[in-house]
């Protein structure tokens, strides 16, 4: 079963332009996750929690998380723990997929 059969999982922040995306059409078919910035992928992870904390570190350092205020800090932390839930449904549902012998059967 190739990795095109699985759901895209996208993730990030449009104000900066940069996401952690894997199975779309910015990124290799090859079931890593990949730091998207402008469009085009620029860092690989075979760990999304890996690719997920260099997407915040990249926030961080944007310059944009200097000029948060402590509200905006608690929205991207619930934005992570989001992302982090997402991924958890994301990863069960492929494993369901695993099992269940994959599309079409």
């Amino acid at each position: 079963m190739g990795w095109g059969d699985e759901m895209p999982y996208r993730f990030g922040h449009d104000d900066i332009d940069v996401f952690v995306e894997s199975g779309t059409d910015h990124v290799p078919d090859d079931g890593a996750f990949y730091i998207v910035a402008r469009g085009s992928a620029s860092e690989r992870f075979t760990n999304a929690k890996q690719a997920l904390a260099r997407l915040s570190q990249i926030r961080f350092t944007s310059g944009l998380a200097s000029s948060l205020d402590e509200s905006s800090a608690v929205r991207n932390a619930m934005g992570l723990e989001l992302a982090s839930r997402q991924l958890s449904e994301y990863s069960s549902k492929k494993a369901d997929r695993t099992r269940k012998g994959g599309k079409g059967r």
